[in-house]
């Protein structure tokens, strides 16, 4: 049996992350639009399956309360499948998704240059010095963090992934 590559890997974790990503959203590297709710474009589509929840459970207040201590201005939404946050992190904007059980299945937090693991940004600095920095997020899921950052110039938008000490390009368009 050949070894699993980490593109075909990373494509099963974004599979077995949410049933409605479709092959495009895989193949087109975006970890907003593959996952429900992860823009607010997102979330508008999904407000025919979703409701908004003025008083969410204890649980799930608490449930964000440990994972993200600084959490801030909630705003909550049931979905068929589970529940759906956006909140600030501190001044970070951030989105996560509870499973109905209250677990965390993932969380998505807005990223600046300097919150980025060195490793990036060394790495940014280094071969990539006509580019720059268009959007960050650090995607926690499955007990496993990951960076996305996407550059762009002139020429088009590089997307670089970034897990455990890792750096990959995982997409490249030219204009």
């Amino acid at each position: 049996m050949k070894r699993l590559t980490p593109q075909l890997l990373i494509c099963f974790f974004l599979v077995s992350i949410t049933a409605t990503t479709t092959a495009q959203e895989v193949a087109a590297h975006s970890i907003k639009a593959a996952l429900p709710f992860a823009t607010e474009e997102a979330a508008k589509s999904n407000a025919a399956t979703s409701a908004i929840l003025d008083q969410p459970a204890a649980k799930l207040t608490n449930a964000l309360s440990n994972h993200f201590p600084a959490a801030d201005q909630q705003q909550w939404w049931h979905y068929k499948d589970g529940y759906y946050v956006k909140f600030l992190n501190g001044e970070r904007k951030a989105r996560a998704v509870f499973n109905k059980k209250g677990m965390l299945q993932y969380a998505i937090t807005d990223c600046n240059l300097t919150q980025l693991p060195l490793l990036l940004r060394e790495k940014i600095a280094q071969n990539y010095s006509g580019y720059t920095l268009l959007h960050a997020m650090e995607i926690n899921a499955h007990a496993a963090v990951a960076h996305q950052a996407v550059l762009h110039n002139e020429k088009g938008y590089i997307t670089l992934k970034a897990t455990a000490g890792q750096i990959e390009e995982v997409d490249a368009t030219t204009n």
